[in-house]
């Protein structure tokens, strides 16, 4: 990186560079040889950017963060690019918006409309100075990228910091208080990279520091020890004196490895990059749904367009019926409703026929916690859960299904509260063609669906009639009735 910065420099201020193997040769014009004292520089570069590469010759000299030429070559930066202004081309042909076509393919969707405005988005690039200081300095550049709401944009680094730029017809002014808004902002996103940069220099530093105090202590306690000069009062002065020198030079070599790390801001620059943005109608067999996309001209790429399942890039469309854009692979149709549901939308597989079902036709069994279609899944008309099929039992009385916790020795909670309720009058029964209702004993109880009669012959007919049973919703409308006694087993249940 410090060699294409070097080439990069003294190319921009007319000098002459002849790139060998392990350095660089540089033929400088007139001011610059003024600023160097030489007419030609001999510049070698640190291996991984750290420590001395080989012996250098008096001619050459050491280019790294810190070094004397490095900085002779920041003081001419100077005043110099500290604003820029920058626009990249586009790829496309033409610039009609017209002769754009759709971005990308479409699976299980059409467009019905295409709206399409070109235009230059604003990406602002700021450059910032980070030094981290302790017995040993480092420098680093930081590149910040950041779009016009000030978000950071780290993928537009490369793209807008390499390649072929072209000067604006003339350059966009930007507000000053914007400026210190972005700034601020780049400025805590470069202040987070130096934190993390420090961490590492700071891991570092901690075994040449223990190795300095060891060597510290080890000395002074050698010293101690050897104090003897025969008088103990004047011994134990010397001793003291010499723990406080420790003490001291403890602290100073503590201060000298500290870590201490500036940010200074060098250089930003507003970069304009041509988009098209596109706003489609687009229509799925069960939905209309509208679609913004923006697609980069300079690279020709699709700005940030994931799949809403996967996370990776789209470059086939296909259209959730919940508004979901996601690849071909990432989408199911629901066995029930048949509308399409990415896996986002949490399709699962029923238990029971294993076809996929989408959260809206899905449900789970209060009592064996099964992800079921609603084909295989009823509600209980007396506490109201959710149960299959594995679940269920038929009342003996009524020959309604409930779930299984709503059975009573074969019989459901409501026709077992109906036998021991108290006698009502025959007035309150529905009437029922064929029933005489005065000749039966009634008795009644309901559940949230249904209201149960329970009648029981009276008198010398009671063998004959046995029971009847009527089952009405809460309408009063009856929707089913049978009989239990001689009757019914002579002539068939009704």
């Amino acid at each position: 990186m410090m060699k294409s910065f070097a080439e990069n420099f003294f190319t921009s201020f007319g000098a002459q560079i002849y790139p060998l193997e392990d350095e660089l040769v540089v033929d400088l014009p007139p001011d610059l040889a003024a600023v160097f004292g030489k007419p030609r520089l001999y510049l070698v570069f640190a291996k991984d950017g750290q420590g001395e590469p080989r012996e250098l010759s008096p001619v050459e000299d050491l280019l790294v963060y810190g070094s004397r030429t490095f900085e002779q070559m920041l003081d001419l930066l100077v005043g110099r690019g500290e604003v820029a202004y920058l626009r990249l081309p586009s790829q496309l042909p033409t610039e009609s918006e017209a002769d754009l076509a759709l971005p990308l393919p479409l699976h299980n969707c059409r467009l019905l409309e295409q709206q399409t405005q070109l235009t230059h988005d604003q990406f602002y690039i700021f450059n910032f100075r980070a030094a981290y200081l302790s017995d040993e300095k480092h420098e680093e550049f930081i590149t910040v990228a950041l779009d016009a709401e000030g978000a950071s944009r780290p993928d537009k680094i490369n793209e807008l910091t390499g390649g072929a730029f072209f000067p604006p017809d003339r350059p966009t002014p930007v507000d000053p208080k914007t400026l210190r808004r972005l700034l601020n902002c780049a400025g805590e996103v470069a202040h987070k990279q130096a934190e993390a940069r420090a961490t590492e220099l700071e891991a570092a530093i901690q075994p040449r520091l223990q190795r300095t105090l060891l060597r510290l202590t080890t000395f002074y306690r050698r010293l101690t020890d050897e104090v003897d000069t025969g008088d103990f009062t004047q011994d134990e002065t010397v001793r003291a004196d010499l723990q406080r020198d420790l003490t001291r030079k403890i602290a100073d070599e503590l201060e000298r490895y500290r870590l201490r790390v500036t940010l200074s801001p060098l250089s930003y620059a507003l970069a304009l990059v041509p988009f098209a943005h596109y706003q489609l109608t687009l229509a799925t067999r069960h939905s209309q749904q509208t679609l913004d996309l923006a697609q980069n001209l300079f690279i020709n790429q699709l700005e940030s367009f994931n799949c809403a399942y996967c996370q990776k890039p789209i470059d086939y469309l296909a259209l959730c019926d919940e508004g979901h854009a996601v690849h071909p692979s990432c989408l199911d149709t629901c066995s029930r409703c048949d509308r399409d549901k990415c896996r986002a939308c949490g399709l699962q597989s029923c238990a029971i026929c294993g076809q996929l079902v989408c959260a809206d036709c899905t449900a789970i069994c209060a009592y064996c916690d099964r992800w079921l279609c609603a084909a295989h899944l009823a509600a209980c008309a007396i506490c109201g859960q959710a149960y299959c099929t594995a679940h269920s039992f038929r009342c003996h009385w009524c020959e309604q299904i409930y779930c299984a916790k709503c059975e009573q020795a074969g019989e459901c909670v409501t026709c077992h509260a109906a036998l021991a309720s108290p006698v009502i009058v025959a007035e309150h029964i529905p009437v029922i063609p064929g029933i005489k209702l005065d000749r039966y004993q009634w008795r009644q109880a309901e559940n949230q669906t249904f209201v149960i009669y329970m009648g029981r012959g009276q008198g010398f007919s009671s063998l004959w009639l046995g029971r009847v049973v009527i089952i009405t919703d809460k309408a009063g409308e009856v929707a089913h009735r049978h009989n239990f006694g001689l009757w019914s087993f002579l002539f068939g249940r009704q």
